[in-house]
């Protein structure tokens, strides 16, 4: 009967560590999914109207930047502290439409966007 106790207990003990073993896994995939793969962002304010609306909740992918690069009319989010002319100071992420490469020549006249001199 004693003998009997032990296994039982034996046998709980391992069926809670093989549950704490599957628990742990799956916080660390969900940790390098969310940091290296996806993550989740809100829309704030309506400067992407109508595309996006503000309070919407999109999922934002990481990695196919790394394949086939940013180009025109991409949608892509940056941490507000890395924007130019933040100092830092925006803690949030911000969501804008690429309309301009490294060597383009970017000015807005009349509420209309002009790159290299074409609308």
């Amino acid at each position: 009967m004693e003998q009997s106790s032990a296994s039982s207990h034996q046998s709980i003990l391992r069926e809670l560590f093989e549950w704490i073993k599957y628990i742990g896994v799956a916080v660390i995939l969900g940790l390098l999914l969310t940091t290296f793969v996806v993550q989740r962002n809100e829309v704030m304010g309506r400067s992407m109207d109508p595309t996006l609306q503000n309070g919407d909740q999109i999922i934002v992918q990481k990695v196919s930047r790394y394949w086939r690069g940013i180009d025109y009319g991409d949608i892509i989010t940056i941490h507000g502290a890395n924007v130019p002319g933040s100092q830092g100071t925006m803690d949030e992420d911000i969501i804008k439409r690429v309309v301009g490469c490294p060597g383009d020549h970017i000015q807005i006249k009349d509420g209309m966007v002009y790159r290299n001199d074409e609308v």
